[in-house]
């Protein structure tokens, strides 16, 4: 899974459209569009204000998985 997925599917376990979710990160619903469509990816502030608002570690946002990793 990639980002842009994993913003989606975490904006829709919240029950959150792209504008409220927009709207609690002060930043536009084209911002959010574009981000679950692969056309744009947001910043990393972007990304530390949607793992506060999904309450999800930066790892789980980007889909890093360090199964194995020792």
């Amino acid at each position: 899974m990639n980002i842009s997925k994993k913003i989606k599917e975490l904006r829709k376990a919240r029950k959150l459209t792209q504008v409220q979710l927009a709207n609690e990160l002060n930043s536009t619903q084209k911002s959010i569009s574009n981000w679950e469509a692969g056309k744009s990816e947001p910043t990393i502030f972007s990304c530390m204000l949607l793992a506060d608002v999904f309450q999800v570690s930066l790892d789980e946002l980007c889909c890093r998985n360090f199964k194995g990793v020792k």
